[in-house]
């Protein structure tokens, strides 16, 4: 996702491999960090669900839409074989809320850490794409809506907007960033269908007391005695 300072990489056999598999990790806290900005806006936004990892990296339900969201963290410009698989499945979940059998109006997104490539650029200008696909990358001018975070060009980026998004609950008790690192952990467990959140899902109803839990778990603890 950033330059690669060949000076500081760890004394391993293969730097490549490691390359790789740093980007892989940086996808994921990337997607779960926007997991967490997508539960700060919730309520404020009207969103009643928020699912990750079924049909599409994150999903939001109101009373009247749907909305997919595919996240894609790359190191160049978005071309469109990034972005041609999801397409066919927002094809195919067109289909099935036309048939009745998902509610609600879907509109599907992507988010990017990078923007489109010129290609695919000429793609989205000649309109080939159907206008309920938005595209969101930093410093675009799309109109994404209340629900959806911006998007970030580093893990930085994501962390510091999700922290500030934190800090406006006024939680005294609980540091803004402990609360973002305890939702993406929250966030990752339940892209695991765990036997615990096998929905993969959060209730916007439930995110109070959520947040009000997380406070008393993660409030500072007393300083122990120090050792003589």
């Amino acid at each position: 996702m950033e330059g690669y300072d060949k000076k500081n990489i760890p004394n391993v056999l293969d730097p490549a491999q490691l390359k790789r598999i740093e980007a892989v990790h940086g996808g994921f806290l990337y997607q779960h960090l926007y997991t967490v900005g997508c539960l700060l806006l919730a309520q404020s936004a009207g969103v009643d669900v928020v699912t990750v990892e079924l049909d599409e990296d994150i999903e939001l339900e109101t009373n009247k839409t749907r909305i997919y969201v595919q996240v894609k963290t790359r190191s160049k410009p978005i071309i469109p074989s990034d972005v041609s698989g999801a397409l066919e499945r927002f094809e195919n979940l067109r289909k099935k809320h036309a048939e009745g059998k998902r509610k609600g109006k879907p509109a599907f997104v992507f988010v990017a850490n990078q923007p489109p490539s010129v290609s695919l650029q000429k793609t989205i200008d000649d309109n080939k794409i159907l206008p309920d696909v938005l595209f969101v990358w930093p410093k675009s001018s799309s109109k994404r809506g209340l629900a959806l975070p911006p998007a970030w060009e580093t893990l930085e980026d994501a962390l510091a907007w999700c922290i500030s998004q934190a800090e406006k609950l006024n939680f005294s008790l609980l540091s803004p960033d402990s609360l973002v690192w305890k939702l993406a952990g929250m966030a990752q467990f339940a892209a695991t269908g765990s036997p615990l959140n096998k929905q993969h899902s959060f209730q916007s109803n439930d995110l109070p007391a959520l947040f009000e839990q997380l406070i008393v778990q993660l409030q500072d603890f007393p300083s122990p005695p120090a050792f003589l």
